[in-house]
């Protein structure tokens, strides 16, 4: 993947099942956890397999990672 600035403005899609289940524009994070952790806390009682699809505004990339959800017991 490539760098993610603090500065850079990133659009973030998590799908479900084809399904968008959250969107969301952020600035701040400059690494995937983070912007994982600010999009699943988006969203109550995800489970499942998941697509995140990120594009960078500000470098002009794009990414897709496919993410496995389990629900907080």
């Amino acid at each position: 993947m490539t760098t993610i600035a603090k500065s850079d403005l990133i659009f973030a899609t998590l799908s479900l099942h084809g399904s968008t289940v959250a969107s969301m524009q952020m600035s701040g994070v400059s690494t995937l956890p983070e912007i994982i952790r600010t999009i699943r806390s988006s969203v109550d009682s995800l489970s499942g397999m998941a697509t995140l699809s990120l594009r960078n505004g500000s470098q002009g990339w794009s990414s897709t990672h496919r993410l496995l959800f389990s629900a907080a017991v």
